[in-house]
């Protein structure tokens, strides 16, 4: 039973390097820089009252991998003026190829 078990969790391994492998890699590093954003947007002061609010921030990286809000698209202006204050000019990690490029990510801040 222990055997089995045992190779039940490398079965489980392996499948699991063999599915992050096969991800695109402009796919990996979108997913890198919604984590950054996730992390720089992390304490906030937003009240959110009884409901989620949501945003999607319009944005790309300069020569110097530092991000450029472009747009904002929320109903609430507060949560507007937090997240370009948050993020104006702050370093992400990323690739070459992404710098320049538009990107956008959808955010919801909950209660």
């Amino acid at each position: 039973m222990k055997k089995l078990k045992l190779i039940v969790a490398i079965g489980l391994l392996v499948y699991s390097g063999s599915l992050s492998a096969s991800i695109p890699e402009h796919e990996k590093s979108t997913k890198n820089l919604s984590s950054q954003i996730k992390e720089l947007l992390q304490d906030n002061a937003i009240d959110t009252e009884k409901e989620d609010v949501t945003a999607a921030i319009w944005f790309m990286l300069n020569e110097d991998n530092k991000i450029v809000v472009l747009d904002v698209d929320s109903d609430r202006p507060d949560l507007k003026w937090f997240v370009k204050r948050k993020l104006k000019g702050k370093r992400l990690i990323a690739n070459e190829n992404e710098r320049g490029k538009k990107f956008v990510v959808n955010i919801i801040v909950k209660p």
